[in-house]
């Protein structure tokens, strides 16, 4: 009688053991499935799903929402001079340095290769600064040089009942490459 009982608590023992890895597994996938590898920040779908929560939520307390698209500079010739691990150190340093500048409620997310995304309520930071901020937070020492964490961003606010995240982070892209040409051509004058 004491062997069966004892057969049965090893059972129950190594079955709970085996519920709980299958229950870590299914978690660590699921947080896989909405996070990006490398940064460890929301991927696009982790922030489509996240930013419908947050839009619903501004909708219903009639507020407006903000998206700060971010590219960096430059990385395709990062990657060709110092390699792609250089590339993803800049990529990776630049998040650490984009979530610093948000608020806890507020989404940051690798929307592509070197590509972030900022979404959260009221008006957003302002462009200027995110682009300065990133700046002065990020240089990446390598053997023979320095990398400067160059940026450029832009914002886009909306209000109203027919916001979607797929228009807002539309919009902040195409104020990124405008502020971008802008300072191009200036760049030129001078």
């Amino acid at each position: 009688m004491v062997e069966v009982l004892g057969l049965a608590l090893a059972i129950f023992v190594a079955q709970r053991a085996a519920v709980r890895r299958y229950a870590d597994a299914e978690s660590r996938l699921s947080f896989l499935a909405g996070h990006d590898p490398l940064t460890g920040l929301l991927n696009r779908n982790g922030l489509e799903i996240r930013s419908s929560a947050l839009i619903a939520l501004a909708q219903r307390e009639k507020r407006s929402v903000f998206a700060v698209f971010i590219d960096i500079d430059g990385l395709s010739n990062i990657n060709n001079a110092h390699g792609h691990l250089a590339g993803d150190l800049v990529i990776s340093e630049i998040a650490v340095a984009a979530t610093r500048l948000v608020r806890a409620a507020d989404l940051v997310a690798r929307w592509g290769g070197d590509e972030l995304v900022i979404i959260g309520l009221g008006e957003g930071p302002d462009p200027d600064r995110v682009e300065a901020v990133i700046r002065a937070d990020v240089t990446i020492a390598l053997q023979n040089s320095e990398i400067d964490g160059s940026i450029s961003a832009g914002l886009a606010t909306l209000e109203g009942e027919s916001v979607s995240a797929s228009a807002l982070i539309h919009l902040a892209d195409a104020h990124m490459y405008e502020r971008r040409l802008l300072r191009r051509s200036a760049q030129k004058l001078t």
